[in-house]
């Protein structure tokens, strides 16, 4: 278990788990007796912020990734969070495999896979059957399986540069990762721990969608195949399909193929393309009259860890009332940058006496995780201090907003951000 920080009062600086979020690290060094007892609430400020000049004196060589975590300046307490998953939640199967070790995931085990049960006999289609063959005998083109055959074409990941394993594209790759989330559950699974198709295939055996989305019918073929097909349209066609798009569409085609397999006719659960709306994405119906409507964006610069954070007024020109940019350093990531501006764009409506507000975001995980109240380590601090300002209005409400209906902000974050680099005389790429 490690610590996440909010003020920073009950996490010790010597003796807990605070500075990683992805493995246990315990800072050390030489003390004064005095801070033996050192707490992470005296590395901020008063405005609960990293204090840089004193984080440099007492732990130098930790300060990069010290300074990139993102207390709460709202005061919110320090959590626990868990290691082995990506969000930080525990759950009993990851409890279980991380005491077990790797000799113990459903990788290693495929005793209970069967063919005729599992692939055969499926209640799917038979081009899913033969797709699902074809991945578990190393059949289809991945990179790794081409390697493996003397083939010379690249073997990393289209989308994040990473070995492109069976296990990566299709469970492991951020983005099958956001996939994943959307993709509701009666069951949940640690997609984490899964390593290939066939001990997928086991742990769904019994596994469905949750009723409201309609699905009655295995979920996990169509989740390969989206993954799948969604890859080689970046490969072959030069385009991408988003998080969303995809999982709209596993759910589509899965409803597809629940109907085509019933003689009743389905009226009120049918929900077709553009109409059928994602949990925790935000109300499709429009505000309240007088409602003032906050677009957001932020763009990230990985190597210098710098952010331009922009929030905008969707009213009429004449009548907008807040406006603005900001940069923001040691931002170890776009998400977390997409949730300082959200953040910094509340306390500016909170300053202009809003009090009914609608605010937008075109990053699906943060809406998520801000409607749905999840827990998210790597902004676990900025969550609670988005509650906490939405608190303060009469109204709030976050919704997503496609990329392409976000460009004023989206303009704006890259043009503070750009300008910053060209001081620094170094160029953006995003």
């Amino acid at each position: 278990m490690g610590k996440v920080i909010g003020n920073g009062r009950s996490t010790k600086v010597w003796k807990d788990s605070w500075v990683s979020l992805t493995q246990r690290t315990l800072p050390c060094g030489t003390t004064t007796e005095d801070d033996n007892d050192l707490r992470v609430f005296d590395l901020l400020t008063t405005e609960l912020s990293c204090n840089r000049k004193r984080i440099e004196e007492v732990i130098p060589a930790l300060a990069p990734m010290i300074l990139s975590l993102q207390p709460s300046i709202s005061g919110a307490e320090d959590s626990y969070f868990w290691y082995p998953t990506r969000n930080g939640i525990y759950s009993v199967k990851s409890g279980y495999h991380s005491i077990k070790g790797p000799s113990a995931t459903p990788a290693s085990n495929q005793s209970d896979f069967n063919w005729i049960k599992d692939v055969w006999n499926g209640a799917f289609s038979p081009k899913m059957k033969t797709f699902l063959w074809t991945t578990i005998q190393k059949a289809i083109p991945l990179g790794a399986n081409l390697q493996s055959r003397g083939v010379t074409q690249e073997v990393k990941c289209i989308r994040c540069g990473q070995i492109e394993t069976e296990t990566h594209i299709f469970f492991t790759c951020e983005f099958a990762m956001k996939v994943w989330d959307y993709i509701q559950l009666k069951q949940l699974i640690d997609i984490a721990i899964l390593r290939d198709v066939a001990s997928a295939l086991v742990a769904f055996r019994n596994n469905r969608c949750l009723s409201p989305l309609g699905v009655t019918t295995p979920i996990l073929p169509l989740i390969l195949w989206a993954l799948w097909t969604a890859r080689n349209v970046v490969i072959f066609e030069q385009r991408s399909y988003t998080v969303e798009e995809t999982a709209i569409r596993v759910i589509k085609l899965a409803r597809e193929w629940s109907q085509a397999q019933s003689h009743k006719k389905e009226s009120s659960t049918t929900t077709q393309g553009s109409n059928f709306v994602l949990p925790h994405l935000g109300s499709p119906l429009p505000p309240p009259i007088g409602t003032t409507i906050i677009k957001t964006d932020a763009a990230w610069d990985k190597k210098s860890q710098t952010t331009g954070l922009a929030w905008i007024d969707a009213g009429p020109p004449s009548y907008r009332i807040m406006q603005g940019a900001r940069i923001h350093r040691n931002v170890a990531s776009p998400l977390a940058a997409e949730a300082l501006a959200i953040r910094t764009a509340l306390q500016d409506a909170t300053a202009s006496k809003v009090s009914l507000l609608r605010t937008y975001s075109d990053n699906q995980t943060l809406i998520r995780a801000i409607n749905g109240k999840l827990f998210e380590k790597e902004i676990y601090g900025i969550l609670k201090d988005i509650e906490t300002l939405s608190s303060l209005f009469v109204e709030s409400s976050f919704c997503f907003l496609s990329r392409a209906k976000n460009g004023q902000a989206d303009f704006l974050a890259k043009s503070i951000l750009r300008n910053l680099l060209c001081v620094m005389g170094r160029s953006l790429s995003i």
